[in-house]
Order: structure tokens, then sequence, then C-alpha cells
């Protein structure tokens, strides 16, 4: 079972990240192995973290 301390943090830190203003270019692109992500990309994901951690805190919260 996740915390909702971690559930939290997840939150956090999805909320706090900045993304160029400009359109993203070859710098722009996140590289990881075999895994390249653009900013357009990592902003969806962000978002859905956002979502699911909203459902997550508030399944807490009910059980409470």
């Amino acid at each position: 079972m996740i915390s909702e301390r971690i559930l939290r943090q997840w939150r956090r830190d999805s909320l706090t990240v900045d993304y160029p203003d400009s359109a993203p270019s070859e710098s722009d692109l996140v590289v990881f192995p075999h895994v390249t992500v653009s900013i357009n990309h990592l902003a969806e994901l962000h978002q859905r973290i956002i979502q699911l951690t909203q459902e997550l805190m508030d399944n807490h919260l009910i059980r409470k």
C-alpha cells in the first residue's frame, strides 16, 4: 500500500515541474537508456500523476 506521505510527495513533485515556454527542440529531449521523452510527453505524464495521486488520496480519506 502506498502511504499518504508518498502520494503527497509525488503530487508536489509533479506540480512544481517547470517547462520551457518555447517549442521543444533537440536540447529539450530527456534521454534515458533506451528511451527518449519530449517535454510534451513529460507534461502529460505529470498531469496523469496529479490525477492518479488525487484519486488515491481520496481513497485514503474515505477509509479514515
